[in-house]
């Protein structure tokens, strides 16, 4: 029996926009039609947008996605139409999928499995229907079943296979609101395979794609058959709308990481208001690939590149910094820091201490920095992109208030060592960053001669126990036993002095399994130190 065209629409629903995602739903729906498929399936909260959060909790917002979906299904052409919404229902709220039909609502799915791990928190907003059986309809003889991402994959999925299996469904269609990290489209995949298999079916896996805040959707929907063989395998990091047939390669992890960093910045920035961004471009490595990050997200035209140097600031900087700006095609104002420097050191120097290795000017460098930075914001009405990478973060060498100053922070989930990787992988499609500046070994330039190695362990290292301690929870005596006794205790040390600023830094796209943020949740003021 031949199956029924599905088309599948990933797209940017975004959060909030009712009027235009019902807009792009209604749009979906009559092409699906025209081109005679039978069945149009959207991701998961797709009238809304994934997630609305706390918006959940506004009546008003409530009863609006109502009436956009009562909207819809008034002009909805006459093809069975998936939608994802929060659906209320004897005073619970769902987190649920419409069938549309003929111009009615024929059915409501509600979502079995709350995920309330890393960034989910779906059990804050909706009930869970423990009893919810998959929704089952019919097309041509071909029978399908509905369901929403976590029913395929969580700890009751053979319970779910099993009610598809003895409804002898063909193809489970299901909406997706699955965020992106490196390596989660194969976990995916594998889920829903596992599925497939133990229901005797197909599944239809359909993703939103978009950034929103922290989170990136990828898209990269696909379809399988019973046995696990790909039928379609959509784009990843855009938008399409397709079905079986529609093959696009899957990215190497350097090329799924830029365009998910590119696509973090621009969609931040457009649905936060902001025609273009700014950045403080030093001619170190960090600033250097937010630069040609920015450029990429948003065109040259639209990105400001601010030098702000220093006494203590290299030539070799300089130059770079200005060669960067050049080859990105952005506008480069040069700020010298030393007349605002020595009138902060005229006014402050006779209160201060007499410390040993004090680093209190060097803050007031970068804070002097983001003071710039942030009136440049103001006055010109641009997102201001942080260029502190997880290394950084997670170890504190990174001043609040100065170069934590921003509205994003594009390299926040990105470590040291990818950063030099991407560096070189942007450089292999167009030469932009400078040899000089991936070579160089990397410094704050706040003081003569200075390194990040006179203040932290080497990067490789570091970066090696950053994911070993929020990926798979190493302890102090994990850590020790693969770097040291040293090594451990100065890391954790780093770590757990550093959360207060953790805390006040921009948001940037998760792209590790555990990212700094809504993923990583520990408190500030905490008395238990590792040994």
């Amino acid at each position: 029996m031949q199956t029924p065209t599905v088309l599948m629409v990933q797209q940017d629903f975004a959060v909030g926009d009712l009027t235009g995602n019902q807009k792009t739903l209604l749009a979906s729906a009559h092409r699906a039609h025209q081109a005679g498929a039978a069945v149009l399936l959207s991701p998961e909260l797709s009238l809304t947008g994934y997630c609305p959060e706390d918006m959940l909790h506004d009546s008003s917002f409530l009863a609006d996605t109502k009436r956009a979906l009562q909207e819809l299904i008034a002009v909805a052409p006459p093809i069975s139409i998936i939608v994802g919404l929060p659906w209320q229902e004897n005073g619970k709220l769902f987190n649920a999928a419409a069938l549309i039909q003929n111009g009615r609502l024929t059915g409501v799915y509600k979502k079995r499995n709350l995920p309330n791990y890393s960034v989910f928190d779906e059990r804050r907003y909706f009930d869970s229907d423990s009893a919810s059986k998959p929704l089952v309809f019919s097309v041509d003889e071909c029978t399908f079943a509905i369901q929403i991402c976590a029913d395929i994959w969580a700890s009751s999925m053979a319970e779910q296979a099993a009610q598809v299996r003895a409804a002898g469904v063909n193809n489970t269609l299901v909406l997706n609101g699955s965020p992106f990290y490196l390596g989660k489209l194969a976990v995916r995949v594998q889920e829903a395979k596992n599925f497939a298999a133990a229901a005797n079916c197909g599944v239809f896996y359909c993703n939103c794609v978009g950034g929103q805040d922290e989170l990136i959707f990828d898209g990269a929907s696909f379809a399988i058959n019973a046995g696990g063989k790909m039928l379609a395998q959509f784009p990843i990091m855009k938008a399409h709308e397709g079905s079986t047939g529609d093959f696009f390669p899957v990215q190497s992890d350097e090329e799924m990481l830029y365009e998910a960093i590119v696509m973090g910045v621009r969609d931040y920035a457009a649905k936060t208001g902001f025609n273009g961004v700014l950045l403080g471009l030093s001619g170190g490595i960090d600033s250097a690939l937010v630069a040609a990050v920015a450029a990429d997200a948003l065109g040259e035209n639209n990105v400001l590149s601010v030098m702000m140097p220093s006494p203590f600031t290299s030539s070799a900087s300089k130059e770079d910094a200005t060669t960067i700006a050049l080859n990105i095609g952005s506008e480069l104002l040069n700020i010298p820091l030393e007349p605002l420097m020595e009138s902060i050191d005229a006014a402050l120097r006779p209160h201060l201490y007499a410390r040993d290795n004090d680093v209190t000017m060097e803050n007031v460098q970068a804070r002097l920095r983001g003071q710039l930075l942030m009136a440049l914001s103001n006055n010109r009405n641009l997102l201001l992109l942080t260029t502190g990478n997880k290394s950084e973060l997670a170890c504190g060498y990174a001043t609040l208030y100065g170069d934590m100053c921003g509205g994003f922070a594009p390299l926040k989930d990105l470590n040291k060592t990818w950063v030099w990787r991407l560096a070189r992988w942007r450089n292999q499609q167009k030469e932009t960053i400078p040899q000089r500046v991936i070579n160089r070994a990397p410094s704050a330039e706040l003081r003569d001669n200075q390194t990040d190695q006179d203040s932290l362990p080497p990067y490789e290292k570091i970066d090696a126990a950053i994911a070993a301690r929020m990926e798979k929870n190493a302890t102090s005596a994990d850590i020790a036993r693969d770097f040291g006794d040293d090594f451990s205790a100065q890391f954790f040390r780093l770590l757990q002095n550093s959360e207060y600023k953790r805390r006040q830094a921009a948001p940037g796209p998760k792209l590790t399994p555990c990212a700094f943020g809504r993923d990583w949740r520990m408190p500030i003021a905490n008395r238990y130190r590792h040994d």
